[in-house]
């Protein structure tokens, strides 16, 4: 019986351990570290902007972690009092942060532009832009400007805002921009032609795209958008640039990224997800070492990193066979078309846009 219990006991970690791996959860993590070093620099000097920073998310274990190293971090988000909640954490943790908020409504391009001018007319440099701020499979919504909301918010809200920010980072490198992306940017690479991945008119994201829609469908285009956002602008920058522009997918991460699966899954793939995938993922504080990674390693620019693709922990690999040249400019031309009247006023110098 004792050698039984052994064997099932073996077997329930060699389980839990393969579902992990499968989650891109915890085992990850521990099994997959990269080979460097992991330890943030220095950061005293430098000006970080991270969107997204809700409490006890990836955002904001990397805005803690930043300010920890001495960078001073603009907390950009929708919500003042949940940001307020965020910043009071960090400053428990640690006193000496330098922190202060930006309002920031990536599903308004109007906002988006607010924002970015508000930024400008408080700092004249920007080190590190953390695209950090995300949503995942809602139920079917407009955004404020009539876009399909996940690709409004998770591509175009942030697309949008390095336009405005291009010049400053330019003038501030050697800076970085971080992309957050996801696994799920296979999702349309795995679905083939069904997923009407489609980047080519305006019709493909507004109202029009409501009869076709799927959540996990969209949630991938968007990820699959920010994969490709970030090769174009890397491209446009140049490798002499100074400014590194690099995506990644920070693993399975217990937060509340998940919290409309009860709407668009249903209540059983819920509970499904809180009590099988729940204890396989990672903590966020693991999740967040991905884009930690990305954005303060002297690595990225002894190496002259841009352009890449980088999975847990820390690992550069290929991105989807979808990540070509063609959809790039595609998705670029439409991104430029659809902000066409807020980018107005602005003309940066520093990239080709």
């Amino acid at each position: 019986m004792a050698k039984i219990a052994q064997l099932m006991l073996l077997l329930a970690v060699c389980l839990a351990v393969g579902l992990s791996l499968a989650f891109d959860g915890w085992a990850r993590h521990y099994l997959f570290l990269p080979r460097v070093s992991l330890a943030i620099p220095t950061m005293a000097g430098k000006v970080a902007v991270v969107t997204g920073p809700t409490l006890n998310g990836i955002g904001h274990i990397s805005a803690r972690e930043l300010a920890r190293a001495g960078a001073h971090v603009v907390l950009a988000g929708r919500n003042a009092a949940k940001a307020a909640e965020t910043m009071a954490s960090i400053k428990a943790e640690v006193p000496a942060a330098s922190l202060e908020f930006l309002q920031l409504d990536l599903g308004s391009l109007a906002a988006v532009r607010e924002g970015a001018t508000e930024l400008l007319r408080r700092h004249r440099k920007l080190d590190i832009l953390l695209l950090n701020a995300g949503t995942m499979a809602n139920p079917f919504e407009l955004s404020a400007d009539g876009f399909e909301m996940q690709f409004a918010t998770n591509h175009l809200g942030h697309f949008l805002l390095a336009y405005l920010l291009s010049d400053v980072l330019a003038s501030s490198a050697p800076s970085r921009v971080v992309v957050v992306s996801s696994a799920a940017s296979f999702i349309p690479e795995m679905l083939g032609p069904a997923s009407a991945l489609n980047f080519s008119a305006k019709s493909d994201v507004d109202e029009g795209s409501a009869q076709a829609y799927g959540p996990w469908t969209a949630y991938g285009r968007s990820k699959l958008a920010n994969v490709l956002f970030a090769q174009e602008l890397a491209s446009r920058f140049g490798n002499e640039s100074g400014v590194y522009v690099n995506a990644l997918h920070p693993g399975g991460i217990r937060t509340n990224l998940a919290r409309h699966i009860p709407v668009t899954g249903g209540e059983r793939l819920a509970l499904l997800f809180t009590l099988v995938a729940g204890p396989l993922l990672m903590s966020p504080e693991q999740g967040a070492v991905t884009q930690l990674f990305v954005a303060t390693s002297p690595e990225v620019e002894q190496r002259a990193i841009t352009g890449a693709y980088f999975h847990p922990q820390a690992r550069e690999v290929p991105p989807t066979v979808l990540a070509t040249a063609a959809n790039r400019e595609a998705l670029w031309t439409l991104s430029m078309q659809l902000t066409a009247s807020f980018r107005a006023g602005f003309t940066p110098q520093s990239v080709k846009w």
